[in-house]
């Protein structure tokens, strides 16, 4: 009986361990601004293309705690260009525009000019970096989150196309982490990065 309670409180050990093995981590990245409905005409816009080189397109970020560990995050659908242009649509929609879902046009006036003639503007791009680092020390982690876009405006009726740069390098310590808190950090960075580039 005693060799089986001893089996049985190895068993649960081991597992409580592996439970608490990090690893793979998936978070939630969406659009949290407000609605502003100040602006109008339907915009299309394509699926980002990811530029990050030997990197899976879900993978955000990782952290690194007190034993050097690491856990690594994910978006939930494992496909950050997908999110990235969910998002970009859903800020445009938060001004009044309405998005629709294009097929990929070539990257020029000319390109522009023989899009759908129903749009008032295209919009394509291409993720450069997009990475969360976190540091645990102690009970403090300190989290550094770089984003480096670039975005493609075509307006229809101008026929010009405008090639946007965009890029941010944020820090932020949290005396206790949790990944709401990596949530909601990269949410308020896109917004933000999002009213930097996109004004019409």
């Amino acid at each position: 009986m005693k060799n089986l309670c001893l089996i049985l409180g190895c068993l649960i050990f081991c597992f409580t361990i592996g439970c608490a093995t990090p690893g793979q981590k998936l978070i939630d990245l969406n659009y949290s601004g407000a609605q502003e409905s100040s602006l109008s005409g339907k915009v299309g816009i394509t699926l980002l293309t990811d530029k990050r080189k030997d990197i899976q397109k879900g993978y955000v970020g990782y952290r690194v705690l007190n034993d050097k560990s690491r856990e690594t995050f994910f978006v939930r659908d494992l496909d950050l260009p997908k999110v990235l242009t969910v998002i970009t649509a859903l800020y445009l929609d938060s001004h009044g525009f309405t998005t629709q879902t294009i097929d990929k046009w070539e990257r020029s006036p000319d390109g522009v000019s023989k899009t759908r003639k129903d749009l008032a503007y295209v919009i394509d791009g291409d993720i450069n970096t997009f990475e969360c680092k976190a540091v645990k020390s102690g009970t403090i982690t300190k989290m550094t989150l770089k984003i480096d876009l670039t975005l493609f405006v075509g307006n229809k009726k101008t026929g010009a196309l405008k090639t946007i740069p965009v890029a941010l390098n944020l820090e932020r310590t949290e005396l206790s982490f949790s990944e709401k808190k990596l949530e909601t950090f990269i949410n308020t960075a896109l917004h933000d990065l999002l009213i930097k580039a996109l004004s019409f």
